[in-house]
């Protein structure tokens, strides 16, 4: 088989293709490749192969006349024309499945583009067929040609060692592939499944089909809507996806007793026995909180209500919306109209649920929720006795800042400010 890159850079393809099994398919004459320098088509004195767009716009564009003289000269070898793929962003996602078509193909050109395209009128007079690489854009097409070359080359009789080395490969049947071990067997504590030492062959093979199976489950499960299942292939993956069910519903622990170290103004400390979902024991510490609220006060001028208060765990200032815990059996919003009225003598027309979220899951219950107080009027704040604290007001954008910063610390802040952010996009 016989392929022909045009390219503005020869060098760079010859040096990837030259090597490898690809480099070795060409010695042993399974493959043909040629580098063809588009610049040497030029026909001026500097090899100038660009130009600028008609119509205006940035950057440049191949000219058509060195394209289509380059494609001649390879045209002029052959008795029939080669089959030409542009690679371009606007084409066709290359896939294993194209490889494998491609390969009965006696002789490919692979043109590569580059700065902003190749003049249309030359693709439409030369090219069969556009591919790419993916939905992302690359400097040159001389990547994803190589690319091509590879996964074509690979399905060429006597390229592999056997048709298997490259049956079994991820994609190649609309699979991923299953998992790969060699020596030694026993690597950090990992060991090699057993199966692939017992030297049963068919125990081996039902192994690699499952992982096959279970790896496309996980990782790529789109690539199950086309592929080719037996009768028995469905049946294993109900079974798959029936064990992956079940490892999720075994991360399920169980209290078995709870004993409290510490009750206090606000917070609970309980010391449990927890059930494992394996049936082991393990030991719990667990704060309970009876929730609480933040509330983001956002007036007509755009600016956000902080607190300044000193919070004794860390010794130091912060800065934080208007919060506070909630009362047994207080509903959140009302609480949060208190909370803002207490800290800021701001009272809010609209009280909004933002949301809410878990503070400190590991080990502590506390779920806060978020509002977003608007409408408001100004009055007097009336402070918990012993709370000592300043109102400030920020911007919105500089709070975003101050949060993308670390110069806010207090997570419920944070979250508030962002959730704000966002439900204003």
């Amino acid at each position: 088989m016989r392929f022909d890159i045009l390219t503005l850079f020869p060098g760079m393809v010859q040096a990837v293709l030259g090597e490898s099994i690809i480099g070795r398919a060409q010695a042993s004459g399974l493959i043909e490749l040629n580098y063809i320098n588009i610049r040497d088509y030029a026909n001026n004195r500097h090899n100038r192969v660009d130009d600028y767009p008609y119509g205006g716009g940035a950057g440049m564009v191949m000219q058509p006349m060195p394209v289509y003289r380059a494609f001649e000269s390879i045209k002029n070898e052959t008795d029939a024309k080669p089959y030409v793929i542009y690679m371009s962003p606007q084409g066709k996602v290359f896939h294993q499945t194209d490889a494998v078509r491609l390969s009965k193909k006696d002789h490919i050109v692979l043109l590569c583009g580059h700065y902003e395209g190749v003049d249309e009128r030359v693709l439409e007079e030369i090219v069969d067929e556009e591919l790419s690489a993916g939905d992302y854009v690359l400097t040159g097409g001389e990547l994803p040609a190589m690319m091509v070359v590879d996964a074509v080359a690979r399905m060429i009789p006597g390229v592999l060692a056997s048709n298997e080395s490259f049956e079994n490969e991820s994609l190649y049947g609309g699979l991923l592939e299953h998992p790969q071990y060699t020596r030694p067997p026993d690597f950090l504590g990992k060991k090699v499944p057993e199966v692939l030492l017992s030297g049963h062959h068919v125990n081996i093979e039902a192994w690699k089909r499952k992982e096959s199976l279970k790896r496309t489950l996980s990782k790529r499960p789109d690539l199950l809507e086309t592929a080719e299942l037996s009768k028995g292939d469905k049946r294993m993956l109900d079974d798959i996806k029936s064990e992956m069910e079940g490892k999720h519903m075994s991360l399920i622990e169980k209290r078995k007793s709870s004993k409290t170290i510490y009750d206090g103004k606000i917070v609970r400390l309980e010391k449990d026995t927890a059930l494992l979902p394996d049936g082991r024991e393990a030991t719990r510490e667990v704060v309970r909180h009876p929730g609480g609220v933040g509330v983001v006060a956002l007036d007509e001028e755009g600016f956000v209500y902080l607190v300044r208060q000193f919070r004794y765990p860390f010794m130091k200032e912060t800065l934080e919306i208007p919060a506070g815990k909630l009362d047994k059996g207080e509903d959140p919003k009302e609480a949060g109209a208190r909370e803002l009225m207490e800290e800021t003598g701001l009272t809010a027309g609209n009280m909004e649920l933002l949301g809410s979220f878990y503070a400190s899951p590991g080990f502590c219950d506390e779920e806060i929720s978020v509002f977003l107080a608007t409408d408001l009027e100004k009055g007097e704040a009336t402070p918990d006795d012993g709370e000592f604290l300043t109102c400030e007001k920020f911007t919105l954008d500089r709070l975003t800042e101050m949060a993308a910063e670390g110069e806010l610390k207090d997570a419920k802040t944070v979250i508030g400010i962002l959730m704000t952010k966002n439900k204003l996009l």
